[in-house]
């Protein structure tokens, strides 16, 4: 029997397309959207860093203006008076660390001096150190007066490296000169104030000559 004129006697099977078929990943596709995709946030990031830049160069703009005008505020003859209150205060501030506070001084020798000695002179000398020293010559009614001002000048301190010399025992007492050194607080200008010392009292024991 003879085939049909419409009938075909042969055909050619049809093959899926690559993106159609199950199973199977695009990897071509995939590598182009990543690569889209960076190229996206690279053309992001210059924006970003553009716009920041011009940001920064109007705020620079900006404050670079302010200070011109406040620089053209400035008074010129108010900043020179300025400097130089500045620099009277400077010097001020030396002279006074420089200059020594004797008061403080003689008002500690009055403290520490017992009743029973008499200054008949003192003087404060002063080395190229700055040490203030003491010098004084004077009458005690005793030996032992004598020693309560040693032993007093011991205890308090500021007044140190005492020295007793050209003692000799006199109608009036024992005459005596004394040679000592000043702590450097004592004579600073800046000096903290005397703490209180009342009169030493003398030893009860008796000293022989």
């Amino acid at each position: 029997m003879a085939v049909p004129p419409s009938v075909p006697t042969s055909f050619v099977p049809r093959t899926t397309p690559p993106s159609v078929r199950r199973g199977v990943f695009d990897f071509g596709g995939a590598f182009a959207f990543i690569g889209y995709g960076a190229l996206a946030l690279a053309l992001l990031m210059a924006a970003g860093i553009f716009a920041y830049e011009w940001y920064l160069e109007s705020v620079e703009g900006g404050a670079r203006k302010e200070l011109q005008e406040a620089q053209s505020a400035i008074d010129a003859a108010t900043v020179e008076s300025f400097v130089r209150l500045n620099d009277r205060l400077i010097e001020g501030k030396r002279i006074i660390e420089r200059h020594p506070m004797t008061s403080a001084v003689f008002d500690l020798v009055e403290k520490l001096t017992p009743a029973s000695v008499r200054l008949a002179s003192l003087s404060l000398s002063f080395t190229d150190a700055r040490i203030g020293i003491v010098s004084a010559k004077g009458t005690a009614s005793s030996f032992n007066a004598l020693a309560a001002l040693s032993a007093a000048l011991g205890r308090d301190g500021r007044i140190k490296d005492a020295v007793f010399s050209d003692i000799s025992v006199e109608q009036g007492g024992v005459s005596f000169t004394l040679s000592a050194a000043t702590d450097l607080a004592l004579t600073a200008f800046v000096a903290t104030a005397l703490l209180p010392t009342s009169a030493p009292e003398e030893p009860t024991a008796p000293l022989t000559p």
